[in-house]
């Protein structure tokens, strides 16, 4: 990461960030910007030979343009297509609103290439506008010392679903009830986990029964 002078004419917006301003707000950027001058550099990416696009401060170089200036203060940094979208999100949480279809499809990016627990870090809010996954809640910290310990011992694999909000209410509940009623299993120090895979062999006993069949 280094903060350079870049030419203008070097640099464009990039096509795939959903933040968009008003016109009120962006007349109250430009004034701040003829008063203050530019206090905070633009987030840019080479994306060919001293060619760049904008990860944050697309409107901050929309403005500088129309007021004549030739060159901007940018941090230069190195990005893939989904680390740019995560940055350009964690930004966009400063300024502007966002466009929510692309909001969506740059979420769906940044999920499929980048792990949720670095991108809920930056965008603690990200999982409400992309669906719910299957959490339900933090662990006690006993429970996971416990996990913690017990997964030494047994190979354990993350299991993971997007799912609505109506789905996420009734599965909780069943895997509480769960938790709380249903058999202990050794083998998994997990306790949803554990309840959530005794939910899946009732219902699989379930099915295979001929009187349940229509289930």
């Amino acid at each position: 990461m280094k903060l350079v002078e870049i030419s203008i004419d070097s640099i464009t917006e990039s096509a795939w960030n959903p933040n968009q301003m008003d016109l009120e707000t962006r007349n109250r950027l430009r004034a701040s910007i003829r008063k203050f001058e530019l206090v905070a550099p633009l987030v840019v990416r080479e994306i060919s030979p001293f060619k760049y696009e904008t990860i944050g401060g697309a409107h901050r170089l929309y403005v500088v343009k129309e007021l004549g200036a030739k060159t901007v203060p940018c941090v230069v940094v190195t990005a893939s297509d989904a680390d740019a979208r995560l940055l350009a999100q964690a930004l966009n949480g400063i300024e502007g609103t966002d466009d929510p279809v692309k909001r969506q499809a740059a979420l769906e990016l940044i999920f499929e290439k980048i792990p949720a627990g670095e991108v809920l870090e930056l965008l603690p809010d990200a999982k409400h506008s992309i669906g719910q996954a299957i959490s339900f809640s933090l662990p006690s910290l006993p429970e996971y010392l416990n996990g913690f310990e017990g997964a030494r011992k047994v190979r354990l694999n993350n299991f993971s679903a997007r799912i609505t909000n109506d789905q996420l209410e009734t599965i909780g509940q069943a895997v509480a009830h769960a938790k709380e009623h249903g058999p202990v299993d050794s083998e998994n120090p997990n306790k949803r986990g554990n309840a959530l895979f005794h939910i899946c062999k009732a219902y699989m006993e379930a099915v295979s029964s001929p009187i349940d069949a229509h289930l």
